[in-house]
């Protein structure tokens, strides 16, 4: 097997808008890789190459951002990617392709290095088609979060909630809202006491 890639990376500061910059990363990658069987015949070509598969693979990433912060303690950023897996075929193996775009936009406000309220759409959208499988299928992930952090003196306060609703072709999956917090009181030098309460999901 091998592989060849290449990388970039373009960033700009905003001369005009303080705390504003953008930009875009990428890479590419050919991949070939082979797949055998060494036995042809268990008697007398047993380390003679049997079937096999030749592998060839075109990886392409594409990642846009955007970022603003100012004095005011407001942070907004903003960043995409755009990846494509595309397998080359062989012979009667049709080829595969899949394509995805991911997003995760978040705001953030501080308060004195007090307080900390941190809110996000992120989500995820893919259309692909394999070799296995016959036609287009599609698939997507989105949520939504909001989480505060209060931090003074001896003590700190952490609450989130997050929401997601998934899925793959006509199939659509709503989850429930799910809960975390956690209290951390400084008692001593080196002595801290901490309580959290969290929920997750379970299938």
């Amino acid at each position: 097997q091998y592989r060849a890639q290449a990388q970039f990376k373009v960033r700009r500061l905003d001369p005009k808008i303080e705390g504003l910059n953008y930009g875009l990363l990428g890479s590419f990658q050919y991949e070939r890789s082979e797949r055998f069987f060494i036995s042809k015949d268990l008697d007398s070509f047993a380390l003679v190459r049997g079937s096999g598969s030749d592998d060839r693979y075109i990886r392409t990433n594409l990642d846009p951002f955007v970022s603003y912060e100012n004095a005011k303690g407001h942070r907004i950023t903003s960043n995409w990617r755009y990846m494509n897996i595309f397998r080359k075929g062989n012979g009667s193996d049709p080829n595969a392709v899949s394509h995805q775009i991911m997003a995760n936009n978040q705001y953030q406000y501080k308060w004195k290095n007090m307080l900390i309220i941190t809110t996000g759409v992120p989500f995820t959208v893919g259309l692909s088609s394999s070799n296995l499988y016959p036609g287009f299928n599609t698939n997507f992930n989105v949520a939504l979060y909001a989480q505060g952090e209060f931090d003074y003196k001896f003590l700190s306060f952490q609450a989130g909630l997050r929401y997601e609703v998934s899925g793959v072709d006509s199939v659509i999956e709503k989850g429930r809202p799910i809960f975390r917090s956690g209290i951390n009181l400084k008692a001593g030098r080196a002595t801290f006491f901490r309580v959290s309460l969290g929920q997750g999901y379970s299938v």
